[in-house]
């Protein structure tokens, strides 16, 4: 009887067991993970929380960042906001990293930072093995010191948070967000150093080169023969300074008549670079003789500009295309933009390639080589040498924080 009761409460606990297994299974018991496992977030806090103070009494408050899971950071970078009626900053002091030069603020900085009531902060590892945050365990940034000038809570308000973190494939991950937890936004590129993004605020002559294609031409020409025009083009990039022989720049090239692409793909030729330090290059295409066409030109790693003159040049302002267009109307056409600069620093993006914009990626892109000596690699070069000057280096990153303090984007 003994023996038959246990067989029976067996069976019954090993029916239940089977159930809770399967009811687990639907529920997505059993795939569930961790969170220290799955995407990397950070908590960002201020230390200690901000009390009220007595008008001229001091503070100073450090920013802790504090991983779900180990990471491995390269650089951050962060915006502080603060009323500068009210509060006065007098001390900027950097404990993870260094001040990325000519981009993040400090001490030095103060009476810039106090009259427009903002502190940028960036910062890079000054190793290329960057620096690792252990998991669930406070780090500290950034300290900041300063003076109240009424009686009150001082008022830090955090935004545009990001830090880059170094994957096991030497790829970079930006981690963004603001203040509390956040989460990876972007995917990984080949690249990896310390973060720095430039607001920036685009001329009227950038314009996209994926914009909007159709092969329709307008119905005033549609009648009208195309004949061969042979375009000769030479313009002028950001940073080339000096002539090394047998230098060739691939460029692409998009044309627009009234206002509609007459090609859904790009025309590529191949520009060389001359002694008198421009590039030079041809190439032809049948067009319909009219005065309503724009050129959408790129050079290799370079910004595109928007070209609606044969002879479009920048003067204390940046060159805009207005109302004008460019006429063909001979099977030889001269385009001269040797009067414009073509802007450096193109060079990736989250998928890895040019994505059109000079930001943070293209920076650290350029600094993780130089941090892992590989400048004169060919790859390298042929990546990331913006002045084509045989070397990926310190004048290149120079390129990109020029085009960042210009507004270009």
């Amino acid at each position: 009887m003994i023996r038959k009761k246990i067989i029976i409460t067996t069976g019954i606990l090993l029916i239940i067991g089977i159930l809770t297994i399967v009811y687990g299974v639907t529920k997505g018991w059993f795939n569930k993970k961790s969170k220290a496992s799955g995407t990397p977030t950070v908590l960002l806090r201020v230390d200690p929380i901000p009390v009220q103070i007595a008008e001229n009494n001091t503070f100073s408050y450090t920013l802790k960042a504090n991983p779900n899971q180990n990471l491995n950071i390269i650089g951050y970078l962060l915006t502080i906001n603060f009323d500068n009626a009210k509060v006065q900053i007098t001390s900027i002091e950097y404990k993870t990293g260094v001040i990325s030069q000519d981009l993040g603020q400090d001490t030095s900085n103060k009476d810039t930072v106090n009259q427009l009531g903002k502190i940028n902060i960036q910062a890079e590892i000054s190793t290329a093995q960057g620096e690792l945050l252990l998991q669930n365990t406070d780090v500290n940034l950034v300290t900041i010191s300063g003076k109240a000038l009424i009686t009150g809570i001082p008022q830090l308000l955090i935004d545009n948070f990001k830090l880059y973190q170094i994957n096991s494939d030497s790829t970079l991950t930006e981690i963004s967000g603001g203040v509390g937890e956040f989460s990876t936004s972007s995917s990984s590129s080949q690249s990896s150093s310390s973060g720095s993004v430039a607001s920036s605020s685009s001329s009227s002559e950038q314009s996209s080169l994926s914009s909007s294609s159709s092969n329709a031409s307008t119905s005033s020409s549609s009648s009208q023969e195309s004949v061969k025009v042979v375009i000769k083009i030479k313009y002028r990039m950001q940073g080339v300074l000096n002539w090394i022989a047998n230098q060739s720049a691939l460029t692409k090239l998009k044309i627009l008549k009234n206002g509609v692409e007459i090609d859904n793909d790009s025309i590529s030729f191949i520009a060389s670079l001359s002694s008198d330090y421009l590039w030079h290059g041809q190439f032809e295409q049948r067009l319909v003789p009219s005065n309503d066409y724009v050129f959408l030109v790129k050079p290799d790693k370079h910004l595109q500009r928007k070209v609606c003159s044969l002879s479009g040049r920048d003067s204390s302002t940046l060159y805009d295309c207005g109302e004008n267009t460019i006429t063909l109307s001979s099977n030889t056409t001269d385009l001269d933009l040797s009067g414009l600069t073509f802007f450096a620093g193109d060079i990736t993006g989250e998928q890895g390639i040019a994505d059109g914009k000079v930001d943070s990626l293209d920076y650290v892109m350029i600094q993780l080589i130089i941090q892992n000596n590989t400048g004169k690699d060919p790859t390298k070069v042929a990546k990331a040498d913006l002045n084509y000057d045989g070397i990926v280096d310190t004048q290149d990153a120079s390129l990109i924080i020029e085009v960042w303090q210009k507004g270009i984007n």
